[in-house]
């Protein structure tokens, strides 16, 4: 799959990792092993600081973010899915300022660089088992942003704004179909 996103050397990814309460996670260990041989700068998201730490002691990335730390400093609040812009904004503005600020605060200050002050990932490894596409779809970089899913998501359901995606031409590649921006001048 990150073949197919055609992930280049140098290139800033973001790994979701861990899906359950254990510190192995054999997926997101495969698309981190994968990023790093393609060249990449790679950055985890870990569900708990067990895993954050396992991550750093295993794989040579250039970075882990811990949801469980980034909870306990406050601000921060991680929900099983994007609330709904249209039917609840309170809920879309609180999910701006308690999750997708702070997370993206800490995943741009480990992948910024001087043509990406912002550090926006240019690849976010995504996971079936989390609905973070809403997330993912927020973080990755304007015009050339690429999320992909290394997993099936067959009968899945999944959020994101799709104005996003669509405004910042940014592509989401799943197993068997994607779903690319075009732009389209405005909303």
């Amino acid at each position: 799959m990150l073949r197919r996103a055609r992930l280049l050397p140098n290139e800033g990814v973001l790994v979701h990792y861990g899906l359950g309460d254990g510190l192995e996670d054999e997926a997101g260990a495969e698309a981190i092993e994968a990023a790093l041989r393609a060249g990449a700068r790679v950055v985890v998201a870990a569900r708990l600081d067990a895993q954050a730490t396992h991550v750093q002691s295993t794989h040579r990335v250039h970075g882990v973010v811990s949801l469980e730390t980034l909870d306990r400093a406050g601000g921060f609040r991680w929900p099983e899915a994007m609330p709904d812009y249209d039917t609840d904004r309170a809920g879309y503005r609180e999910y701006q300022d308690l999750t997708l600020k702070p997370f993206g605060q800490a995943v741009g200050r480990l992948l910024a660089t001087a043509d990406n002050p912002r550090g926006n990932p240019d690849v976010v490894v995504e996971r079936a088992g989390r609905d973070t596409l809403g997330v993912s779809t927020f973080l990755a970089r304007p015009f050339t942003g690429r999320v992909v899913y290394v997993e099936v998501t067959r009968d899945r359901r999944f959020s994101f704004y799709a104005p996003n995606v669509w405004m910042h031409e940014k592509r989401i590649l799943f197993p068997t179909f994607s779903i690319l921006g075009s732009h389209l001048s405005n909303a």
